[in-house]
Order: structure tokens, then C-alpha cells, then sequence
């Protein structure tokens, strides 16, 4: 197999797609941006891991790589597929990526107004959605506000049940985000349609249904059978990704109201942090694109996959401490979840330095500013003392 680049941020979409590769026996290279250290270094999984300070490093980084075979790049991040879609033309040759079939192709996908209008497109329902400016005319209240693009505004959303509220948290955006009003869904469940583009052929081996989230990802979910989804939903979907012309991995995220109809939120072109729980459920669409890329003449094809419950460890342990889930339901579900980011008996490092950090950055900060706890004295003095109070 040709070398891999896994290039993102420091957050465990990044990590799952090493352990993705690393679980089938291949060592990748990272390029880490906005960091100077991270756990990630400490996995097994990982050759070399390269630190730059921001995205747009990114070339200058990749024009270092010395290889006598393409390397593949893995993203991670919207503003890496947008990044290596501005330089397609200058990368082709030298690496394989995600792409939409030529320079620039790519990036106006990651516009949710023109992201919505294809879906609509394609058959998909989608809400009333418009591009924000004073007096618009809203369909109906309550409505969303996000940005137009995750790249510039990330995963900000407001809800607005008024025009007056609606100009109100319009002005909390940055001046420089484009923000989007889309009607407000009454959400019954949320999914995320995962796969894989190899070009003439799209594969969906099944969908995340989400449990719960934390800063805007999801933390707690389970992996369905793709036969639970109605099959018109999922071949709008490869209806849309065909329209793009997109090559690599992806996600698209709907909303399904009290009535059962799913509704289109976005489509994600680069590794969804979920497809991790694809990989442990028994369907390895990161090494499948790789085997393309390196011209096998037979991708594995996907076998059924394996219905199970899966967690952000760190991440959703937040759900608990900010009591949106008992402690006692959480330890139950996280005890029962087949599927975990972080903690791996085979790859046990990053995990431990996790952990560390967590209770460091948690749990003895608590301690400190709010002075209850239950531990004996003798506990209590020798924290009082620990260098890190």
C-alpha cells in the first residue's frame, strides 16, 4: 500500500482515522495543525507526526514529503479538503486526495445554501433555507442561524423564535461569517449517512444513529444496518455525490421529524469523525480507499456490518460531569459500547495520556475552585499540595 498522511486537527476524528489504518496493520504519517504536542504521537499506529502551527502550512508542509510512491492524504478537517482543493492542480501528480474532479471543484460544496439547493436536487427534502440579511423573510418561526460555511463559522447555530430575536443573535456572528437561516425542524432522531466514493462506484455499508453530542460532535451513538433506511434515501444520496464528481470519504447528516421524514442537513467532504465506528463494526472504508488508491484491481467489498453502541470516551464524559446523563447511566453505557475512540488494549499510550490530562484539566480543577469532595483527609492535604494547585 501506498503511504498514507492523515493531516488534521488535534481531536479525535484525526486520531480515529490512525487507529482505522492502524488496526489493519498499516503505520501512518500525521501532520497535526494548530498544536505543538499531542497524544496522538504516542500511538503505535503513527511513523512520523509532524506539527505545523496553522492550515495554512499545509503545502509548505506536504512539498517536504520525499516518496517513491504517491502518497495518499487522509482529511480530517473541512479546511484540509478546501486546502488541497485550491492546489489541486499543484498536487495531483505528487499525492492522492479527496477531490471533485478539478481545481476548485470542491470548496463551493462546503456552502450549505448551494450544499441544500443540490439535495433538493437530487430529491431530498430540505428546509426553507436563505442567506441572512436585515429583513428577510423568514418562512416560518422558530428558525435556525449557522454559518454558510464550517471552514469560516464552524458549528455555531442559533435558534430564533422571533424576527426580533432573530436580529438580535444575528449580531452575535463575526462580521466576516455569511449566516444562514434555515427553518427549525422538530427533530425526532439525527443520523449521518456514512461512505465512500471510488468515482464510478459510491459504497454505504449502514449510518450512525446519534445519541448524543458535545461541542457540536457527536460523542455517544450506535451503528445501524443499512437496510433499516428507507433505500430511496440512500440512493438520493449516491445521487448526490455522483452530481459532485467526489472521490474520497464522506458524511451526510439528516434530521428526521415527528412525522419519519429525514430531512437534509449537510454533507461533510472528508473523513466524518464517525466512520471510526464503521471501521470497528466491521466495515474499513479508510483502507478501502487507500487499496484504490494504490491500484489494487479488488477493493474489499463490504460484508454486513455489526449493529453496535459506540463512544467519544473523554468527550462524552462531559454529558455526566455537566449532568446531561446520570454518572451511573453513563459508566453503563460506556461499559456496554463495543466501540471506544480512546481507550485500546492494543494501543494503550494515547489513552493513558488522555487520562491523564482529563483529570488534570477536570477533575483537580474542580477540586480546587469549588473545595468539596469526598476523599479521606489524608488525600485532601496531599492535593492541597500537588504542584498543580
Amino acid at each position: 500500500m501506498h503511504p498514507i498522511i492523515v493531516i488534521g486537527s488535534n481531536h479525535h476524528n484525526t486520531f480515529s482515522m490512525v487507529k482505522s489504518f492502524g488496526c489493519a496493520g498499516h503505520v501512518v504519517d500525521v501532520i497535526l495543525f494548530g498544536c505543538s504536542s499531542s497524544y496522538i504521537e504516542k500511538s503505535k499506529y503513527v511513523r512520523r507526526i509532524t506539527y505545523i502551527p496553522s492550515p495554512s502550512d499545509i503545502i509548505d508542509a506536504l512539498s517536504q514529503v520525499e516518496s517513491s510512491e504517491k502518497p495518499i492524504i487522509v482529511s480530517c478537517s473541512d479546511v484540509v479538503s478546501q486546502i488541497t482543493d485550491a492546489h489541486y492542480d499543484e498536487l495531483k501528480e505528487r499525492f492522492w486526495f479527496f477531490h471533485c474532479g478539478k481545481q476548485n471543484a470542491l470548496t463551493p460544496f462546503m456552502d450549505k445554501n448551494y450544499q441544500t439547493r443540490q439535495a433538493g436536487e437530487c430529491g431530498m427534502n430540505v428546509p426553507f433555507t436563505a442567506i441572512y440579511a436585515k429583513g428577510v423573510e423568514v418562512e416560518s418561526y422558530p428558525c435556525l442561524l449557522k454559518p454558510l460555511e464550517s471552514i469560516n463559522g464552524g458549528k455555531h447555530i442559533e435558534i430564533c423564535h422571533n424576527e426580533s430575536e432573530l436580529t438580535e443573535k444575528a449580531a452575535v456572528f463575526s462580521p466576516d461569517t455569511t449566516v444562514l437561516v434555515q427553518s427549525y425542524i422538530q427533530k425526532k432522531s439525527e443520523i449521518v449517512v456514512v461512505g465512500l466514493s471510488l468515482g464510478k462506484e459510491i459504497i454505504i455499508p449502514g449510518y450512525i444513529y446519534k445519541i448524543r453530542e458535545s461541542s457540536g460532535g457527536t460523542t455517544y451513538s450506535r451503528v445501524m444496518r443499512l437496510q433499516r433506511l428507507d433505500v430511496r434515501l440512500v440512493e438520493r444520496c449516491k445521487r448526490l455525490v455522483t452530481k459532485m464528481n467526489y472521490t474520497g470519504l464522506f458524511g451526510i447528516e439528516f434530521i428526521e421529524d415527528d412525522k419519519g421524514d429525514y430531512y437534509f442537513i449537510e454533507i461533510n467532504l472528508r473523513n466524518d469523525a464517525t466512520t471510526y465506528s464503521l471501521v470497528k463494526a466491521g466495515v474499513n472504508l479508510p483502507v478501502m480507499y487507500a487499496e484504490y488508491c494504490s491500484g489494487s484491481e479488488t477493493v474489499q467489498q463490504p460484508s454486513e456490518i455489526d449493529e453496535l453502541y459506540s463512544i467519544v470516551d473523554f468527550k462524552d464524559l462531559e454529558n455526566a460531569i455537566h449532568q446531561n446523563v446520570s454518572i451511573w447511566q453513563w459508566l453503563r453505557e460506556y461499559r456496554n459500547a463495543q466501540c471506544k475512540y480512546y481507550k485500546d488494549k492494543n494501543d494503550p499510550k494515547p489513552y493513558r495520556v488522555c487520562l491523564k490530562s482529563f483529570v488534570k484539566s477536570h477533575l483537580l480543577h474542580k477540586l480546587r475552585i469549588k473545595k468539596w469532595i469526598f476523599l479521606s483527609k489524608r488525600t485532601i492535604v496531599l492535593c492541597w499540595w500537588h504542584p498543580s494547585f
